[in-house]
C-alpha cells in the first residue's frame, strides 16, 4: 500500500496561516489539547508495538488492541470535531490501524513520525492561538523556543530508528554514531533545563553501547535496547515540550491534566 506522507502535514500547515478563531471558550481550547497530547501519547504506544512486531516478531497483542482501541475512541472526540487539519489526520491514523502490518519497518516509521509531527503542529497552533484570544501573547515567546528545539531532534530520532533496522550493515553503524553526536549537540538547543542531566545520561549510554556494536553477541538484542533508548529520549523530549504547554494553558487557565494511557 502507497501512504502519502505528505498530505497531512500541508493540510496541518495551514494552521499557522489561519486568523485567531472566534467565540472559542477556554474549555475548548483545554479539551482540545488534552486530546490532542493524548493523541500523541497514543501514536508513540501504537508505534513502538508495531516496530517491535515488525522488525523483532513479537507477539504484543495486548498493546497493539489497547492503542488501536484508544485511538479508535479518540478519533470520535467532539473537541477535535472541528478543529481545521484534524480530519485529514483521522484519516491518516485510521488507515495506519488498518494496514500497519502491511507496511515495511522503515515506512511504519515514517508514517507515525509524520502523524506524530502533525498532531504536535496542532498543539503548537492552538496554544498559540489560544494565548493570542486571551491577549497573553507575552507567554508564546519562551515556549516557541522550546517548539523550535524538538522538532530537529525528533527528525534525528528519526533517521537513527530507520538505521537501527540494517544495523548489521558498515554504513547504518557509522551513520549511527554520527547521529548520536549529533543529538548530542541539538541537546544543547534544548531550554529545559529540568531533565537535561537525565538526558545527557541517556545519550552517554548509547554512545557506549554504539562503541560495542561489533562485539555483542546478539544483534537482535542491540537493536532492541538501542531501540529502547531512543524511546526513552523521545519521551522525555516530548515532556520537555509539553511543559512548555502547560505552563501557558495553566497561565490562562487551568493546569492540563496528565496523560493517561494503558
Amino acid at each position: 500500500m502507497t501512504y502519502s506522507l505528505g498530505k497531512t502535514s500541508s493540510a496541518v500547515r495551514r494552521m499557522f496561516s489561519l486568523t485567531p478563531e472566534g467565540g472559542v471558550s477556554h474549555e475548548c481550547y483545554y479539551r482540545r489539547l488534552a486530546d490532542l497530547r493524548k493523541l500523541i501519547a497514543l501514536l508513540r504506544m501504537h508505534r513502538e508495538a508495531t516496530h517491535y512486531s515488525l522488525l523483532f516478531g513479537h507477539n504484543n497483542q495486548r498493546q497493539q488492541t489497547s492503542a488501536r482501541v484508544q485511538l479508535q475512541l479518540l478519533l470520535e472526540s467532539r473537541a477535535l470535531h472541528h478543529l481545521d487539519g484534524f480530519s485529514d489526520i483521522k484519516a491518516c491514523v485510521t488507515q495506519q490501524l488498518q494496514h500497519w502490518q502491511q507496511q515495511t519497518v522503515r515506512d511504519n516509521q515514517l508514517v507515525h513520525s509524520q502523524l506524530i509531527r502533525d498532531a504536535l503542529i496542532l498543539v503548537q497552533s492552538t496554544i498559540s492561538t489560544w494565548a493570542k484570544a486571551d491577549g497573553q501573547t507575552h507567554l508564546l515567546p519562551t515556549q516557541r523556543k522550546s517548539w523550535q528545539a524538538i522538532v530537529p531532534y525528533m527528525d534525528t530520532l528519526t533517521t537513527l530508528r530507520l538505521h537501527i533496522e540494517t544495523l548489521g550493515k558498515k554504513d547504518s553503524q557509522n551513520a549511527i554514531r554520527s547521529l548520536i553526536k549529533q543529538l548530542s549537540h541539538q541537546l544543547s538547543a534544548l531550554h529545559i533545563s529540568q531533565d537535561l542531566s537525565l538526558q545527557q545520561h541517556l545519550h552517554e549510554d548509547l554512545l557506549a553501547r554504539i562503541a560495542d556494536v561489533d562485539a555483542d553477541s546478539s544483534a537482535d538484542e542491540f537493536k532492541q535496547r538501542l531501540y529502547r533508548i531512543t524511546s526513552q529520549l523521545s519521551e522525555l523530549i516530548f515532556h520537555c515540550y509539553d511543559r512548555s504547554v502547560t505552563t501557558v494553558a495553566q497561565s490562562i487557565y487551568s493546569t492540563l491534566p496528565k496523560i493517561a494511557v494503558a
